[in-house]
């Protein structure tokens, strides 16, 4: 058996979903600089910067991809690095620290197109801060709070 994912898309056709070049535009205008390679040596700088070309054939890697529901294992891997959460807390005690996954920057624009096509039917459990966009920092407040 093999690890890899397998896209299951509810729609009537792939036409419903089309990723376009202004869809990848934005995933790549979302990077963040300045942060750590994984295995693939790739930043987002390299992305940023790239060649125009690169944006069609990511549209066209990605157009496959959805199509035969197939996601390469590659997009799967990532660096479990952990974050402190208190600098003033027992920093031997794992409480203290919270789990983040470095992904690979292909994979992160490739996330960022399916929430920019379907992320009005994606959910996020109420207890989640740390991916939703800033709504109402006062009811993150009392959350947070109570």
């Amino acid at each position: 058996m093999t690890n890899e994912f397998r896209l299951n898309y509810a729609g009537s056709t792939y036409k419903d979903m089309c990723v376009t070049v202004e869809d990848i535009e934005a995933a790549i205008k979302n990077l963040k600089k300045n942060k750590i390679a994984v295995a693939d040596h790739i930043v987002a700088e390299h992305v940023i910067y790239c060649h125009p070309c690169l944006i069609v054939l990511l549209k066209l890697l990605f157009h496959v991809m959805l199509l035969y529901g197939y996601v390469p294992n590659d997009f799967a891997t990532g660096i479990i690095v952990p974050l402190i959460k208190d600098k003033s807390g027992d920093l031997t005690s794992a409480e203290y620290y919270r789990p983040i996954t470095l992904s690979p920057v292909i994979s992160k624009v490739f996330e960022s197109v399916l929430v920019i096509n379907c992320g009005e039917f994606l959910s996020v459990n109420d207890r989640q801060f740390g991916l939703k966009k800033i709504q109402d920092v006062i009811m993150r407040f009392l959350f947070c709070t109570m």
